[in-house]
């Protein structure tokens, strides 16, 4: 998979779960 410039290496997608109130945290 190609990276775009500018963009960290690793996904921002990695870094998003969810918590135990059941909202999605890790989005920024």
């Amino acid at each position: 998979i190609m990276t775009m410039p500018g963009l960290p290496r690793r996904p921002a997608a990695e870094g998003i779960h969810l918590n135990a109130d059941g909202e999605i945290d890790g989005l920024y």
